[in-house]
């Protein structure tokens, strides 16, 4: 029996060493994050952490030990202060807030993985202040094809001088700026390489594509261009022209919405020059601008929009389109409206259906043109609806998911076609007998094209000795306006209601007219008739009659008295 309370008391002494042992101090790293990661030159790395001490003992005058130098194909220095940075870790602490240390990777740093520990100091007795290793991998976002071009060199001196962008959108439709890119649109994009050296550089060949930094890719891989020579002190310029669908070597749904996309260009061609040291050596140069892709969660647009341009009166038109879901959502009852008043078109919608994300279905709709319309140019309006008939709206810039197109009926109509001169006409000032009349009158050239036209003014004789017109001439673009005044000296004896003709004799001998009517007031008299028993008259005629009154009264009072 003792032997056994021995062994037992034997084991419990063991295991309450063994117990100790768990409960030495120690100050620990936790919650660490980036203490391995990659990093691309140009960028900083954070490494973040908590200390925890296991609540045996107090840390005083910490010391991190920085900046940190790590090693590798070259050294790493971290920043010289911990951000955050704990100084004392009390025993009832526990566990720290949390603190960061950055690495500020330099654009030409070299590539690899860089080691190094941190290793903080304090005044603790209890127990061991453990260390954090830290890896970090720089690596590169430029495409391998940019720095096989930097490791040949440029001894031709080529310059990439311009890139520039002109973003043409979709349909017509631009949503984003030159530099910001919706799927589908169109850019073109103009190049200018320059010769800055003092030799001339032949077989030049220009490459351009487009870069995805963060998924490390292309996006358009790189396409060659024309070769050509350049002389020293001379520049060529070359317009390329990219869809972001068809011209894409990713799908659409593998683009990322942001500020990652690089639009590339490399130079390269061999210097030409026996006068030149470097006479027949390759020489290159790249450049790049940035874009942004936007992608949105709900969007729907219109490409491919199709239908002939131009249809004569009553014929049948058939529209067809694609309905191109660009959101990263899927839509459910998508709509397409199609509308012009003038053709007979209210609001005519039609029903697509769900479309998922980066996926596209059909649109067609037929339409009978009016036989009486009008022949000109009509505005075919349409708009892509959600399923609550809302048209739909990005959060980009607020732009609407609507295409305006023309549509141009001639041939075949009823009706008249639109004159291509119009004319309205005005009372400027006068409008009395005997003085002058002045109209003002708008001419407004409705013509394709730039016009001249002659003015002048016939069918007045009766009412007015003379007119006179400040432009006799008149030189208007297609829609333009101009005002011209025409002044009439009035007959006086003219009144009531009198009218002339504008006339208007085109460069091409067309004669448009537009009769003018105006009112002429009666010239003023002191007669008993007429004007003088009007307006301010009326008193004195009053006046008159009232002591023409007086009078008789007075003389028939005084035959009255003789009598």
């Amino acid at each position: 029996m003792r032997t056994k309370f021995l062994g037992l008391f034997a084991m419990s002494i063991l295991a309450f060493v063994f117990l100790m042992g768990f409960a030495s101090a120690d100050i620990n790293f936790v919650s660490v994050s980036g203490a391995t990661q990659s990093v691309n030159q140009g960028s900083t790395a954070t490494v973040s952490f908590k200390l925890q001490e296991n609540g045996t003992g107090d840390a005083t005058v910490i010391n991190y030990g920085v900046p940190l130098t790590l090693t590798g194909p070259a050294t790493l220095d971290s920043a010289g202060s911990v951000t955050g940075a704990v100084t004392t870790l009390n025993q009832s602490t526990i566990t720290s807030t949390t603190m960061s240390l950055t690495f500020t990777v330099s654009s030409t740093q070299a590539l690899g993985t860089y080691t190094g520990t941190l290793s903080p100091t304090a005044n603790y007795t209890n127990g061991t202040f453990n260390s954090l290793l830290i890896s970090l991998t720089v690596t590169s976002d430029t495409p391998q094809e940019i720095l096989d071009c930097s490791t040949t060199g440029n001894p031709g001196e080529l310059d990439v001088k311009d890139i520039e962008f002109n973003n043409e959108g979709m349909q017509e439709t631009k949503f984003g700026d030159d530099d910001e890119w919706f799927p589908l649109d169109e850019v073109e994009v103009d190049i200018e390489i320059e010769n800055n050296g003092d030799f001339d550089v032949d077989d030049i060949e220009v490459e351009w594509g487009i870069y995805n930094t963060r998924t490390d890719e292309w996006v358009i891989e790189l396409e060659d261009e024309k070769d050509f020579n350049l002389k020293d002190g001379k520049d060529d310029i070359l317009t390329i022209n990219f869809q972001l669908e068809d011209d894409l070597d990713v799908d659409l749904d593998e683009l990322t919405d942001g500020k990652d996309y690089r639009f590339y260009v490399l130079a390269t061609g061999i210097i030409e020059d026996s006068k030149s040291p470097n006479d027949g050596d390759n020489t290159c140069v790249s450049d790049f601008e940035t874009a942004e892709v936007i992608i949105e969660n709900d969007f729907v647009v219109l490409s491919d929009i199709q239908f002939p341009e131009t249809v004569q009166c009553g014929a049948d038109v058939q529209v067809s389109a694609k309905v191109w879901n660009i959101g990263d959502d899927d839509q459910d009852e998508v709509y397409v409206d199609l509308h012009n008043n003038e053709l007979g078109l209210f609001h005519k919608t039609i029903e697509i259906g769900d479309i998922d994300a980066f996926d596209d279905d059909a649109y067609s709709f037929n339409f009978k043109v009016p036989s009486d319309a009008e022949e000109k140019t009509y505005a075919l309006e349409f708009e892509v609806l959600d399923e609550d008939l809302d048209v739909y709206e990005n959060d980009f810039d607020d732009d609407e998911s609507r295409f305006v197109l023309p549509l141009q009926v001639s041939g075949g109509c009823v009706g008249v076609a639109e004159s291509e001169v119009s004319i309205s006409a005005s009372l400027e000032s006068g409008g009395k007998a005997g003085e002058d009349l002045v109209v003002r009158a708008t001419i407004t050239n409705n013509g394709d094209r730039l016009s001249t036209f002659t003015v002048n003014a016939a069918g007045y004789a009766q009412w007015a000795d003379s007119a006179s017109v400040d432009q006799t001439t008149l030189v208007l673009n297609a829609g333009e306006s101009r005002s011209i005044l025409f002044t009439f000296d009035v007959n006086k004896d003219a009144s009531g209601s009198q009218s002339f003709t504008i006339e208007l004799v085109s460069d091409d001998n067309q004669v448009t007219t537009q009769p003018v009517s105006v009112a002429i007031e009666p010239k003023s008299g002191f007669g008993i008739t007429g004007n003088f028993l009007s307006g301010d008259n009326l008193p004195w005629v009053i006046g008159a009659l009232n002591i023409l009154l007086v009078i008789i009264i007075i003389i028939v009072a005084i035959r009255v008295a003789k009598r």
